[in-house]
Parts: C-alpha cells; structure tokens; sequence
C-alpha cells in the first residue's frame, strides 16, 4: 500500500521559513496513522536542491533517479524517486536515550557544573522515556 504525494508552495515569500517541512511532516504522519500505507513516493526534479532537503529532513531516502521523467516548460527534466516508509515513523518515535556518566558530570562533550539539577533533569527524563515506552541504554564511560 504505497501513496503518493506532492506539494508546492509558489510564493517566494514564503520560502526557506519552515512551512514546507512542517506541511511535510504533518501530511506523513497522517497519511502513515490513518491509511495503512505502508510506504509515501515522491520524484523531485534532481535540480530542486531545496525540496530535496527538506524531505530528506522529514526521513524521505533516495531511491534512484528516473531519467527524463517530467516534462517541464518544453523539456524532461530528471526526477529522483524518493521514498518514505513505515518503518521511519516508527524509528522516530522510538529513539533511544544514551547516558554518557564519568566522574566531573560530562554530556554531550560539555561539562555540567550544576550536578544535582543535571541528575534531577535527567530522571525526569529517564521517567517520561519509560512511561512512554521508549528503551533507555545506559553506558558507563571510563575515559
């Protein structure tokens, strides 16, 4: 069960400030929740460098490109064949949480100089990752 889906947002001013990601991401969760698709196909123009990253960034994976595939103002144009699975949303939603413990309090790379508030923080976290059911790994770093 695979659906395909296109978007265009033909004003310049309203370009490069997050619409089209958030239409993107919107339109994904809802096709994959409440149709059964198992998989969303697009075909960008290969020369759409900016559509292509913003689905990129929504979890979209280049397939292959399809040669002459769209006839635009005269000519066939390139197209990539992209697509979006199922098992993407499940990914996303099930991220898993790695703690990086050592003496000194580092995460991140970045020292945490208040420690109590950097633990109580990270409990909170640790209990809202379980209530969720999201996996929590902890690693122990001696270095």
């Amino acid at each position: 069960n695979v659906w395909g889906m296109d978007q265009f947002i033909g004003e310049p001013t309203y370009w490069g400030k997050g619409i089209g990601t958030k239409l993107v991401q919107a339109a994904i969760t809802y096709i994959m929740e409440n149709t059964g698709a198992e998989a969303i196909a697009m075909d960008p123009k290969v020369n759409n460098e900016r559509t292509i990253k913003c689905y990129e960034k929504c979890g979209f994976k280049k397939v292959k490109i399809l040669k002459e595939h769209e006839l635009h103002e005269g000519k066939l144009e390139d197209c990539w064949m992209i697509e979006y699975k199922q098992r993407e949303l499940r990914e996303m939603k099930k991220a898993l949480i790695v703690i990086d413990v050592q003496a000194g309090m580092y995460t991140a790379g970045m020292p945490v100089h208040n420690g109590e508030k950097f633990l109580e923080i990270l409990q909170e976290l640790i209990g809202e990752c379980r209530s969720n059911d999201i996996p929590v790994i902890y690693v122990q770093h001696n270095g």
